[in-house]
């Protein structure tokens, strides 16, 4: 049974790595294909919520 799990395991673990890998590729080809087609770049989150925050205390003062 020792056996069985390790095998297990390590085929869980390339079979993830192998997934993480797809994605990346498919998120690349997917950046390109928006290029192509003139769609803007995504923008951070982060830094859409900070725009309205300060556009916000603009219009506020």
């Amino acid at each position: 049974m020792g056996w069985f799990g390790f095998i297990i395991f390590v085929i869980v673990v390339i079979t993830s790595v192998a997934a993480w890998v797809n994605t990346k590729i498919i998120i690349e080809e997917l950046e390109i294909i928006k290029k192509h087609l003139g769609i803007p770049e995504d923008e951070s989150i982060s830094l859409h919520i900070a725009e309205e925050n300060e556009e916000e205390n603009n219009q506020t003062q």
